[in-house]
């Protein structure tokens, strides 16, 4: 489920995408029920899935933190 704070999907996957160098897919290429939703595709080592994962961690915290601020 896409966290607060996003318009949807699309804004949430180009985000990370951007800020944490991780590319997921919104879940509303595959349909409207998708569209609060992004899709994981487990395709690489469980290294390279566990820093993937810490970047997005880093980003969504860096995201509650502004939200705090304001």
């Amino acid at each position: 489920k896409v966290p607060k704070g996003f318009k949807d999907a699309y804004a949430f996957t180009d985000s990370i995408l951007i800020h944490a160098s991780v590319f997921i897919t919104p879940g509303g290429i595959f349909g409207t029920n998708g569209k609060d939703f992004v899709r994981v595709s487990l395709c690489s080592t469980v290294s390279t899935f566990e820093q993937a994962t810490k970047r997005i961690r880093e980003k969504l915290a860096s995201i509650h933190a502004e939200e705090i601020q304001n």
